[in-house]
């Protein structure tokens, strides 16, 4: 691609060797340091768009960047169709997609002139994609847990030469990069064992979540209907079908010489035409990895920690067999060199859940910067989600002294201060979110929502909704201001006509199917309110008010037993729920 041949032309003179640790005469050239920071469990770097700033997901699943609908509107560009022999197709069918062509992108602060994004529907928090049409034209190294991705450009180094040059005396696994059927494709994709059983893995940073193809699950001898499996809802990917998923337990998972054992993981009915199984996000924070196009080889090393199923808590550590000198062991952890590397490394101790280590980094980058309000900001974040409040809105109080205008940190303490009933307080700071942001009126909106004022919750979300250009980014507010006139019981007409607009641009959302089946039960037509909350626990297995609002069907029905069953796992997920329902005149 002319973009990476403008990039290595424009950099590659003044790159220095990445380490001495490498054999005699095999030096790798590093053409540059790439900053990521982790959303949850989405790999984010910044770029512009003709000269407008831009946040993209690294997807090393996707063959080409692409933007979202919304962003591609907001950045003024017209998109055209692809030529008719070009099909693009997701892990959940065939996508549509069109095209925009970019007079400037701006990446790695060079500009490189008529680049071409696809645009399509992806339903992610970020303006788009940037995927291997970019990243897979040289050597690079993923350190996500670190917060960045190098590229590099190799000289003088043979078959024999380990690239990880990191490691020192760490166990290194190796696997080899199977050509593509598709010389197009750079898909990263490697032989493993599942089982015992060969299969493929792809290095998929665009899947949160590894998951295997339920085809494959079912050569190793997973059983989705054993005991021990549990449903994982309906998964969507790019493509135009829901797809069932399982969380299901595995003996072994061997891959490069590491061995995975007794861990559970995700199997979904995917559409994979040369891989078995998916390494997603949560691999990749587990690990330090290696792409050598220049060898066909990928080499990893162990961070530390759980490598699947970040959610599930402590688990063993994987073994090696592999190693470039001295014994096993996981990589140690590098110390960052200023503010941003800590905060960098802050959000990605935050994705694997690390809570504490992460707002002890966040401290760091305060100390060395103590007037930097966003690393407040994190550092509250971080808290909120440690259910720290006292200190999230300390945090906040001084973020917000530092830098009043800074958005989040408003919309954050609001949200703290409705908790704390001073609803005067948080409408100042909502007011003030919305004043810099009309975007942020949906976040109030949400916020008014769970805090049950609905009315409120109405009014701000119309301001968002009445100011976009219509489009799939639209989708939560939409869903958002129809279960709130649900639960208000008022304009009913219009709460339906909400949901189904949110369900015709993202239909793989079950919290949208639970909004329309209050809608359903408000309206007193319980088999179709039965059928969309059926379908909204088939989505998403754990949404309160679809299991809620399915026990009131069911009881209203005579199903006594059934429903009591939902009530009680409704209640599980939150207690408060009951209460709640019967404020709004909802009770069984």
């Amino acid at each position: 691609m002319r973009l990476l041949t403008a990039l290595i032309a424009a950099v590659l003179a003044f790159a220095a060797p990445a380490s001495s640790a490498l054999a005699a005469g095999c030096t790798l050239r590093k053409v540059a340091d790439l900053p990521v920071t982790m959303v949850n469990l989405r790999p984010m770097i910044s770029a512009q768009v003709n000269g407008q700033d831009v946040k993209l997901f690294i997807d090393t699943g996707a063959f080409m960047s692409s933007l979202s609908p919304g962003a591609a509107a907001r950045l003024g560009l017209r998109t055209g169709a692809l030529p008719p022999w070009v099909h693009i197709q997701g892990l959940t069918g065939e996508a549509d997609m069109r095209l925009a062509s970019v007079k400037v992108f701006t990446f790695l602060d060079v500009p490189f002139h008529n680049v071409d994004f696809l645009v399509g529907e992806h339903g992610l928090s970020a303006d788009g994609l940037i995927g291997e049409d970019v990243l897979g034209r040289l050597d690079i190294e993923y350190d996500f847990a670190n917060g960045v991705v190098r590229l590099f450009s190799p000289a003088n180094c043979g078959s024999n030469d380990v690239l990880a040059y990191w490691s020192q005396d760490g166990a290194i696994g190796i696997a080899t990069l199977t050509p593509s059927l598709n010389q197009l494709s750079k898909d990263i994709i490697s032989a493993a064992t599942l089982n015992g059983r060969k299969i493929h893995v792809m290095l998929d940073t665009g899947t949160p979540r590894s998951a295997v193809k339920l085809s494959a699950a079912r050569r190793a001898g997973i059983d989705v209907t054993a005991p021990g499996v549990v449903s994982a809802g309906l998964a969507q990917g790019v493509g135009r079908r829901t797809i069932d998923s399982w969380l299901a337990p595995f003996d072994s998972f061997e891959f490069g010489g590491e061995q995975i054992k007794g861990s559970k993981l995700r199997v979904a009915d995917y559409e994979l035409e040369e891989a078995d199984m998916l390494l997603g996000t949560d691999f990749f924070l587990s690990h330090r990895i290696f792409v050598s196009r220049s060898q066909s080889r990928i080499y990893f090393t162990y961070n530390g920690g759980r490598v699947f199923n970040l959610e599930d808590g402590p688990s063993s550590a994987p073994t090696t067999t592999q190693a470039a000198a001295g014994s096993g062991g996981q990589s140690p952890p590098e110390t960052p060199l200023d503010a941003a590397g800590y905060s960098r490394r802050a959000a990605a101790e935050g994705a694997r859940l690390e809570y504490d280590q992460a707002i002890a980094d966040e401290t760091s980058a305060i100390g060395l910067e103590p007037t930097n309000a966003t690393y407040f900001y994190d550092r509250a974040a971080t808290r909120m989600r440690a259910r720290q409040r006292a200190a999230a809105q300390e945090d906040l109080d001084q973020a917000l002294k530092l830098k009043p205008d800074l958005e989040p940190a408003l919309l954050m303490r609001g949200e703290l201060r409705l908790v704390g009933r001073d609803p005067a307080g948080a409408k100042a700071d909502f007011d003030a979110a919305v004043r810099l942001s009309p975007a942020a009126a949906a976040r109030v909106g949400a916020i008014y929502l769970t805090m049950g004022d609905f009315e409120t919750a109405v009014t701000d979300l119309s301001v968002w909704i009445d100011s976009q250009p219509k489009g799939e980014d639209l989708a939560p507010a939409l869903a958002n201001r129809c279960r709130a006139r649900a639960l208000w019981n008022h304009d009913l007409d219009k709460a339906m006509a909400d949901c189904n607009q949110a369900i015709r641009y993202q239909s793989g959302v079950g919290a949208f199917f639970a909004s329309r089946g209050l809608v359903q039960l408000r309206l007193g037509k319980l088999d179709p309110a039965l059928a969309d909350f059926n379908h909204a626990v088939s989505l998403q297995p754990n949404v309160p008010w679809a299991l809620y609002g399915r026990a009131v069907v069911e009881l209203r029905q005579g199903k006594k037993t059934e429903g009591d069953a939902d009530l009680a796992a409704a209640a599980t997920l939150d207690p408060h729920i009951t209460q709640q329902a019967t404020r709004v005149g909802l009770a069984p």
